[in-house]
């Protein structure tokens, strides 16, 4: 069996959306979910989920220009978009850099150092930070899946994240009682902004799709027939 630098730069773009999935998923459990502690996150393995990544372009580089010279194979065409898939690497390292950041915040954090004065207010903000954290590793998911199996990835689960950020925003700059829980508007904050990354990650997923011809799943369209008939 030949090994094709197209296959394998296709595997290394989904595999990448999984590792920035599976810090979201860490995020979401052992910082809002209902089994958080109150424990230093240091050591934690979702934390380091993202780091491969940080380092990937050189890897990235090499098999899009090894891929551009091969042969149609498989499900990859001649002409397959492979510079696209940089594209997506470049705004996955971006949201890696991000989540560095962000790892660098909460990992000095713990709630016995951060008392809730306005506990009511952190609780409210921390679900919007759950709904972020776990509509957007869900995104990450489908996205991946998308380009595993080459169809058009659904925009559910990010339009869930999105409309979280929002409403989050909404809420941080309009209430100033969240100066009694600054450290989790902070990482409010920071989540935001990954949202707005990962929503940049599925544009370009979206864009590969177009430019790849991905096949539409069968469940989009019958929810396409059902919607023209009602």
């Amino acid at each position: 069996m030949p090994v094709w630098a197209g296959e394998d730069l296709h595997k290394l773009a989904a595999g990448n959306l999984d590792k920035l999935a599976d810090f979201l998923e860490g995020m979401e459990t052992e910082c809002f979910g209902e089994s958080a502690t109150s424990e230093s996150l240091e050591g934690k393995a979702f934390l380091q989920a993202y780091k491969s990544i940080l380092n990937s372009k050189a890897t990235e580089d090499s098999l899009c220009n090894f891929a551009r010279w091969e042969p149609g194979h498989g499900k990859f065409s001649f002409k397959h978009p492979w510079s696209q898939y940089q594209k997506i690497g470049a705004l996955s390292r971006q949201c890696a850099s991000s989540m560095e950041a962000m790892a660098s915040y909460v990992i000095t954090l713990t709630k016995s150092q951060y008392p809730e004065a306005n506990p009511e207010l952190s609780f409210k903000v921390r679900t919007a930070c759950s709904e972020m954290s776990s509509h957007s590793a869900q995104a990450l998911r489908e996205l991946s899946a998308a380009l595993r199996t080459m169809t058009v990835p659904s925009t559910t689960s990010m339009s869930a994240a999105i409309k979280a950020a929002k409403t989050l925003r909404s809420e941080l700059s309009e209430d100033k009682a969240l100066l009694q829980v600054m450290h989790v508007a902070v990482t409010a904050s920071l989540l935001s902004d990954l949202v707005t990354q990962v929503k940049k990650i599925a544009e370009s997923v979206d864009n590969l799709a177009r430019l790849a011809c991905f096949k539409v799943p069968e469940k989009s369209q019958k929810e396409v027939a059902i919607n023209i008939m009602s």
